[in-house]
């Protein structure tokens, strides 16, 4: 089963694609900031991320940095989910290792799809 975490200073964004993964067969959690995602992403391990591009206190990019800092053992699929589009941001979110960069509202099926680009990434990888 795969392990997807959301990460987004807003609740209802949080709690919409946490309820969404799960009916989808996922196991959903979900962080309401950037340290919370990063104990839940050495504690729990998830497969996919989905991070806020402007969280408050920690912009997408900088929790990036600091999960590459952390060495994980296994990177989970990563996507910066924003409302805002910037070039910046994107440069900086791909820098700090970002699958993508994607900007709100996604539809159901681009959700499903970064599911199952986790669920390879995580078959390339013995024990993940």
């Amino acid at each position: 089963m795969i392990r997807a975490l959301v990460i987004d200073d807003y609740q209802e964004h949080v709690d919409t694609l946490v309820n969404t993964l799960n009916m989808y067969g996922c196991e959903a959690r979900g962080a309401s900031s950037g340290s919370e995602g990063l104990v839940l992403c050495e504690t729990w391990q998830p497969h996919l991320v989905i991070c806020d591009g402007l969280l408050e206190g920690m912009r997408a990019w900088q929790f990036g940095h600091n999960l590459l800092r952390n060495e994980l053992a296994h990177r989970p699929y990563m996507v910066a989910l924003t409302g805002f589009g910037s070039t910046l941001q994107r440069r900086l979110c791909e820098e700090c290792g970002y699958d993508e960069y994607v900007t709100k509202p996604i539809e159901l099926s681009t959700l499903l799809g970064w599911v199952q680009k986790a669920r390879q990434r995580a078959e390339q990888v013995p024990g993940f």
